[in-house]
């Protein structure tokens, strides 16, 4: 017997591919969403500890000042070896507070003193591509600032 309205009863198949296809498209969409969403706080997460590390150790570096060039003519200068000891050991007192479970490394790359101010490169790799951050420290004199 036919309804009115309708030339053909609902029977089989009919329609289960577009309730399939919208349910995978849903999977795959919301999938992606999580997914970004994890790499981006892990890319966040890499590149706030690169730039705490740099810029401390930078701070560090640039606290280890030339004292005989400070007192012979009252020259605001960093003491290179002092400033290198003080950032390695900066970094890597960093990088051993990590917790085993954290998915960071973190490496020293670039290092470098000029007069009294002190430049670090830090990379940290994990989770996502390596991010690398550039600290920069001055070693000022009293009036200087």
């Amino acid at each position: 017997m036919r309804v009115l309205g309708h030339p053909r009863p609902l029977v089989g198949d009919r329609g289960s591919a577009a309730v399939l296809t919208l349910v995978l498209l849903a999977s795959v969409t919301s999938g992606s969403v999580i997914w970004m969403t994890r790499e981006l706080s892990s890319t966040v997460a890499a590149r706030t500890l690169a730039m705490e590390v740099a810029h401390q150790s930078a701070r560090l570096g640039a606290q280890q000042l030339d004292e005989g060039a400070l007192r012979v003519n009252g020259e605001v200068r960093v003491d290179p070896r002092a400033a290198e000891t003080a950032v390695v050991a900066e970094v890597e007192s960093a990088r051993q507070s990590l917790n085993a479970d954290d998915p960071f490394t973190m490496v020293l790359v670039g290092f470098a003193v000029d007069g009294a101010r002190v430049t670090t490169e830090v990379e940290v790799r994990g989770a996502g591509a390596p991010v690398t951050v550039r600290g920069r420290a001055w070693a000022l004199a009293e009036g200087d600032r």
